[in-house]
């Protein structure tokens, strides 16, 4: 990794790869992301199911409305 690093830094210090840290950072933050959207999505996957049933509920009962805004980022 540490190589991979010091050639692309010569080739951006040569004019030879531009933009190679942007996409090099881009591409680390977006592996960091998709990690932690599996790790949400397998680990809590009946708090995510709760979260989503709720958020995305097609019919609400009169009255409920007011009191899902209310826990919509409750874990329960």
């Amino acid at each position: 990794m540490i190589i991979l690093f010091v050639v692309s830094m010569a080739f951006e210090e040569l004019s030879i790869g531009s933009r190679t840290v942007i996409v090099a950072f881009a591409l680390t933050f977006g592996s960091l992301m998709l990690g932690l959207a599996l790790a949400f999505g397998i680990g809590g996957k009946d708090l995510a199911r709760k979260y989503l049933e709720r958020r995305f509920a097609r019919e609400q009962a009169p009255g409920e409305e007011s009191r899902e805004r209310e826990d919509e980022l409750s874990p329960l």
